[in-house]
């Protein structure tokens, strides 16, 4: 990716700027240099926003994003364009991506999306019907990862200040670890172990619960076998009793004709 260009609208200390990023193949690098306050990170934040987008909470956080000077004089709209060249299939191609913020009536934050890609356009924001909205902004998002995935746009747009803070709590190695398995798709690997071992642990209440109601339906079987052998016993004790009565019933039927 080589960005070409900035325009930042109403965001933060910047009330309009048009910031000329372009480079020649002998002077490749642009280092950009100024007194505190002067607005060196919230460029580095512009641009970031521009390519990934503003996560704008509620109103109260979209008047702590937009310059002061804008309220009352223009368009109370937070815009962030961005120019750049990437290379898709080995062929260079020229995209302007703008996002656009503002509320509503009601204040909620509104989003909208366009990205111009030598002349074809995709374009979508929060009023989009979820449908057309979804669709857009995976192209978008598929572009904007093949050129500079957001996990490794930290390495490439940083404040060297905020580096060197970084280096002092001992955390940029845990940091650049991170990203880097979340691009090279470790953590998906984390993801699989993690659920596979979820699942073992399933299994194997699974078979205890198994082996239990094996023991519990053993233990029926026995039993169920030991009432069947004293079921066919009681039958057999029926029986017998039946036909003792059936041999002495004529006997008794002569004894109480006698006895009358």
């Amino acid at each position: 990716m080589l960005i070409q260009r900035i325009k930042i609208s109403n965001y933060k200390t910047y009330l309009d700027l048009d910031l000329d990023l372009s480079v020649d193949a002998e002077r490749p690098i642009i280092l950009i240099g100024g007194s505190n306050g002067g607005g060196k990170t919230t460029l580095f934040e512009a641009i970031s926003g521009a390519l990934y987008g503003l996560k704008i909470e509620s109103a109260e956080h979209f008047n702590e994003l937009l310059n002061q000077g804008a309220i009352g004089k223009v368009a109370e709209r937070i815009e962030l364009q961005i120019t750049f060249i990437g290379k898709v299939l080995g062929q260079e191609q020229k995209y302007i991506l703008k996002r656009t913020y503002q509320l509503n009536p009601q204040g909620r934050p509104l989003e909208s999306v366009s990205l111009n890609m030598n002349g074809n356009m995709f374009v979508y924001g929060t009023m989009t019907p979820p449908k057309d909205r979804i669709k857009a902004e995976q192209q978008v998002n598929k572009i904007i990862k093949a050129n500079l995935p957001q996990e490794l746009s930290q390495y490439f747009l940083f404040d060297a200040m905020q580096s060197s803070e970084l280096l002092k709590k001992n955390v940029f190695a845990q940091t650049i670890r991170d990203n880097f398995e979340n691009v090279l798709g470790f953590k998906k690997y984390l993801q699989l172990k993690s659920a596979a071992e979820k699942l073992q642990q399933e299994w194997a209440q699974q078979r205890i619960e198994a082996e239990q109601e094996l023991k519990e339906y053993t233990a029926l079987c026995k039993q169920k076998e030991a009432l069947t052998v004293e079921l066919q016993a009681t039958i057999a004790e029926i029986d017998t009793q039946y036909k003792y009565t059936s041999s002495v019933e004529e006997e008794y039927q002569r004894a109480k004709e006698g006895a009358q």
